[in-house]
């Protein structure tokens, strides 16, 4: 994956600490901001733990599409140049009936 990428998306997406986070975090001797404090930071993590998720999730989708994609043309090629439908599916592993389609 490519950590330039990565990095890019998740500035934009990721939930960066709130106003109101802030002034509960400065709430250094009231117990209730500490509480609500510890919630909200809590709530931030799983969100920005669920985006770098999706991201990653994305990104690995994106290449597997990309692979497919590649292999595809590979056989629509091979097709066309007349070679034999399981030299085609042994040298791109795709199987007999996702050539035929194409």
């Amino acid at each position: 994956m490519n950590e330039e990428i990565y990095d890019r998306l998740y500035a934009k997406l990721h939930k960066p600490e709130s106003e109101e986070e802030k002034n509960l975090k400065n709430s250094k001797n009231d117990p209730e901001a500490k509480i609500r404090y510890d919630a909200l930071f809590e709530a931030r993590l799983e969100y920005n733990g669920a985006v770098s998720f999706a991201i990653i999730k994305g990104l690995e989708k994106g290449k597997d599409d990309g692979i497919i994609q590649g292999k595809s043309e590979v056989a629509g090629n091979a097709l066309k140049e007349g070679l034999d439908i399981d030299l085609i599916v042994k040298i791109t592993g795709l199987s007999k009936e996702e050539i035929l389609k194409l």
